[in-house]
């Protein structure tokens, strides 16, 4: 048996409370993290569009030409700013690589994604992007938030824990002794 007849009732009841406590917990912190995961990929798709699209836009005519040096340089500009971006390359319609550009990785490159979308314009496809995006500090901001949460949760039910013990003393195990002692 978990719990023996020979545990008094407040021990049971404070026991029972603290399990449930901690099942609450855990299952909002698995939630959190769940919820902050589907996030990222959800920005990480629209950022990866966004570069796509602005970077299509910007090397279309040296990515027709295969015009490498300006392709470089393209690179290096638009994306000397953009956080998470470890690695971009660019290909023409035949697959033949055109341009690269590798930025070091500061953080676990356990942690990078490769999102690969075509050149189009007007209909036509006239080569393709490959972006890897580190989001270990993406992931680490979630693990800290569900962190967060976890405490804000721990300390509400500590503060419900401790009224309901109070109640639970006053209205249950108070009474209960006074017609023990009768």
């Amino acid at each position: 048996q978990m719990v023996p007849k020979s545990w008094p009732i407040a021990l049971q009841f404070h026991v029972a409370l603290l399990l449930a406590m901690v099942l609450i917990i855990v299952i909002v912190g698995e939630t959190v993290r769940s919820l902050e995961a589907d996030n990222i990929r959800a920005d990480l798709e629209e950022q990866d569009q966004r570069s796509t699209l602005l970077l299509s836009a910007a090397m279309l005519d040296s990515v027709i030409t295969e015009d490498e040096p300006l392709l470089d340089s393209i690179l290096q500009q638009a994306t000397a700013n953009v956080a998470g971006l470890t690695a971009i390359t660019v290909f023409n319609e035949r697959g033949e690589q055109l341009a690269t550009l590798t930025k070091p990785i500061i953080d676990d490159d356990r942690h990078i994604v490769t999102q690969s979308n075509p050149i189009i314009f007007e209909g036509d496809k006239f080569g393709s992007i490959t972006i890897d995006w580190n989001i270990a500090d993406k992931l680490r901001r979630a693990d800290e938030h569900a962190l967060r949460v976890q405490l804000y949760t721990l300390l509400s039910l500590l503060c419900s824990g401790a009224l309901f013990s109070v109640m639970f003393h006053l209205l249950v195990q108070r009474p209960l002794d006074a017609l023990n002692d009768k």
